[in-house]
């Protein structure tokens, strides 16, 4: 299936047309995310925007609305097993060596090059072209336990056990990308710094974009 690059803005008696390129430019962005639709005429289908992270920013179908089946991007759905159930959620600290290596990449991604730009995504995009399998969940099968772990920065926090695998770190591109998840979690963030205001148990940064 042919990736979304296109969609539709609507709010009310609001219709726009946003881009990928434009997206994350705009003032009213957290409005804007929240009210996506299939540009395709007639096409109900709401649309997620998935800002960049490990892979690079995308729009796809929000989960469970379909697209008319006239559509250049319809799909049927396969069943698959219901996914794990978080039945806890712990805090794993994160080395030194860990932190330096997310934040080198993040701000090495944001350094690089238009011609280094267009050469990652086109191989991000060859990767991901025969990759997308749209699927439903097959709500007969019970789903599989599983501990929610969560990256941290706190010294207090458990190490990660010899042998396995450091939690995964989030990204964010801009202040505006952040989530409610992202709380209590640590997340590596690009932004301008307002302020700073040392205290003798912590350091507060002050973030500002646009009106958040």
């Amino acid at each position: 299936m042919a990736t979304i690059e296109l969609v539709l803005y609507k709010n009310r008696d609001e219709y726009e047309e946003v881009t990928l390129d434009d997206i994350e430019k705009r003032s009213d962005f957290d409005i804007v995310k929240k009210n996506l639709y299939c540009a395709f005429e007639g096409c109900p289908a709401k649309i997620e925007y998935v800002p960049r992270g490990k892979r690079i920013a995308h729009f796809k179908t929000w989960p469970m609305s379909d697209h008319s089946t006239d559509c250049i991007d319809f799909f049927e759905r396969e069943k698959q097993k219901a996914g794990k159930k978080s039945l806890a959620s712990n805090s794993v600290g994160l080395s030194d060596k860990h932190i330096n290596n997310v934040l080198r990449n993040l701000i090495n991604t944001i350094e690089e090059t238009e011609e280094e730009k267009q050469i990652r995504l086109e191989k991000q995009r060859s990767r991901n072209k025969n990759r997308k399998v749209n699927k439903v969940t097959d709500e007969s099968q019970d789903s599989e336990p599983n501990n929610n772990i969560r990256p941290s920065t706190d010294n207090n926090a458990d190490t990660v056990e010899e042998g396995r695998r450091a939690p995964s770190v989030k990204r964010r591109y801009n202040l505006s990308l952040l989530i409610e998840d992202d709380i209590n979690t640590a997340t590596a963030l690009y932004e301008e710094v307002d302020s700073i205001n040392i205290e003798n148990n912590r350091v507060i940064f002050k973030l500002k974009r646009n009106n958040k």
